[in-house]
């Protein structure tokens, strides 16, 4: 058994309400330099900010933007470079902007990539927890290995924990100790609320590596170093070489598989043979996210989630055997009057959407192969779920587009996905279809 030994420094305390002290802040740097921290509205979310902090040292951070991490920046003149990397393409790739305008209060960037745009300094908008991780046996990683660090808000044990902030970090070939730091929006801190770091390392498709208890920082008066240690994770596969037959499709740079054997939906894993499974996918030229068959050599794997935030299972393709647009899986079970039929929303109670609200763009269509696709709002989703005479549930993960949404559509698009994200039942009541939490309508539809 091999431990992963995680020495965590909570630099960072709550920046509101006048609780911490003054070394709890990123500090504030002189007038007219990048260094420091800038934050911009978040679009289609009032009162939502997200941000970017440029340390002295070179490195360079995202806060509230959970689905890239920051790694370092270089600054000549009025160009700036910055790297950044995911979880799911953990190379660093680099942004060239333009520093537009550069004032003690103002920043304006532009250029290629996410980060263009106009910023405010607040330097009390970030917080920071930052530590060094190291391996047992001190070996060096293997080529494709990267730590994803997070942090957690873990104050509902009847609820997931809410992501705050991460940080992904290639270690390939490396030896440990690894250090790293953690940005979280200040803001976001609750005393009475508890916090927790953890950490996996991950490499062959598989997390290799992952912390096994919850461990605190930031608030309720925690030591300022805390000694964490994971476990190594044994694989959690299917045997290799098995034949599976199912129906692919490819939606917004993911692509998803529903095995025809039970009728489970599975990402797949951006390695083995998926390469050629793509390109044989779009020279078969069926149409934007239409459905064909397939029949692959692959197994199961655990990956992270494209967020970060998720453990999840996904398909490993080791070699494509066929692919055919005309043929699909044997019919699956009965529909119970909700295949081939399109669904509008025109109600979701309990939500604080405005009343005279047109929810109407938010559409689900039903098929009898067990797939689901519609709108949230104005972003596309599509996805697998399973039935019978009472109880229903959507797939997890569901591939969905990622369109910024204006005004009161952005709020839409969350209730619904909420919503579908916890549904368990339903019912239907001539053309409405009520989708039910714990035995209550959350979503109303009607054809």
């Amino acid at each position: 058994m091999k431990s992963i030994f995680l020495f965590v420094i909570a630099s960072m305390a709550v920046l509101s309400g006048g609780c911490g002290n003054d070394s709890s802040v990123i500090p504030t740097v002189a007038a007219a330099t990048l260094e420091g921290t800038w934050k911009r509205p978040i679009n289609g979310m009032p009162g939502e900010f997200e941000g970017m902090t440029f340390s002295p040292d070179g490195h360079f951070g995202y806060i509230n933007i959970h689905s890239m991490s920051g790694a370092n920046w270089e600054q000549t003149g009025q160009q700036l470079k910055i790297s950044s990397l995911t979880v799911r393409y953990p190379q660093l790739e680099s942004s060239n902007l333009q520093i537009e305008k550069l004032t003690d209060t103002e920043l304006v960037l532009t250029g290629e990539g996410y980060s263009g745009g106009s910023y405010v300094r607040d330097d009390n908008f970030g917080g920071l927890v930052t530590g060094s991780l190291l391996l047992g046996d001190n070996a060096a990683l293997p080529e494709d290995a990267v730590l994803l660090v997070q942090l957690n808000d873990v104050s509902r044990a009847d609820a997931p924990s809410v992501l705050i902030g991460s940080r992904v970090i290639p270690v390939a070939g490396k030896n440990s100790p690894f250090d790293w730091r953690v940005y979280y929006p200040a803001g976001k801190i609750e005393q009475r609320n508890r916090y927790s770091v953890s950490a996996t390392i991950a490499y062959a498709n598989h997390i290799q590596f992952r912390t096994t208890t919850s461990y605190g920082v930031i608030t309720n008066d925690l030591p300022g170093i805390i000694n964490i240690e994971a476990e190594k994770m044994p694989a959690k596969v299917e045997p290799s070489g098995k034949p599976i037959q199912g129906m692919y499709n490819y939606m917004a740079d993911a692509a998803l598989f529903m095995n025809c054997a039970d009728g489970k939906t599975y990402p797949v894993a951006m390695a083995g043979d998926n390469a050629n499974l793509e390109r044989a996918y779009l020279e078969l030229k069926a149409g934007d996210n239409a459905k064909v068959w397939i029949e692959v050599v692959g197994r199961l794997v655990e990956q992270t989630g494209m967020e970060g935030n998720v453990i999840q299972t996904a398909l490993l393709v080791e070699k494509v055997m066929s692919v055919d647009k005309n043929k699909t899986c044997k019919p699956g079970p009965p529909d119970f009057g909700l295949a081939g039929k399109k669904w509008q929303l025109f109600e979701a109670p309990g939500s604080d959407l405005p009343a005279d609200m047109d929810l109407s763009s938010a559409v689900l269509e039903f098929t009898t192969e067990l797939r689901v696709s519609g709108s949230i709002g104005c972003n596309r989703i599509n996805g697998g779920y399973t039935l019978n005479d009472y109880e229903i549930m959507l797939g997890e993960p569901m591939a969905m587009t990622r369109m910024a949404c204006p005004g009161d559509l952005a709020k839409l698009e969350s209730v619904v996905m909420d919503g579908l994200k916890y549904v368990g039942g339903y019912e239907l009541k001539g053309d409405v279809l009520n989708l039910l939490i714990d035995g209550e309508p959350a979503l109303r539809y009607k054809t």
